[in-house]
């Protein structure tokens, strides 16, 4: 792939992904957050039952624990970001998401590393 290419591509996702919150920001004046929230994560659980049914058997309790632990957790971001767009610009919220992949890491890197000086990995 050219770099061209790669860098027309990574603006039209970076330009998508901004968009988005100008939508759900003109959405969330028609519906409520939560209403908004649960109409999206149906159908993003119906997708998401869809394209995993072929891997069924590969399923157990700990996979399965894991995913409501980390489903729970997705869903906190998306209701306190749903919730923000409520009461400011969604150019705020854009930024202060966006932050999240530079923070992130660094969090992370904090984090194991406490966790290795306690001996917890």
């Amino acid at each position: 792939m050219s770099e061209h290419k790669a860098t027309l591509l990574l603006l039209s996702a970076t330009f998508f992904w901004g968009i988005t919150f100008l939508m759900v920001k003109e959405a969330l004046e028609d519906i409520g957050v939560f209403s908004f929230l649960f109409w999206r994560f149906l159908i993003a659980s119906i997708l998401m039952l869809a394209i995993t049914t072929k891997w069924k058997e590969k399923f157990n309790k700990d996979i399965i624990k894991i995913g409501t632990i980390l489903g729970i957790s997705l869903f906190i971001a998306y209701a306190t970001q749903t919730w923000a767009l409520v009461y400011s610009l969604s150019s705020i919220v854009a930024f202060i998401t966006g932050l999240n992949v530079v923070i992130v890491p660094f969090l992370l890197l904090f984090i194991f590393n406490l966790a290795k000086s306690w001996t917890l990995i």
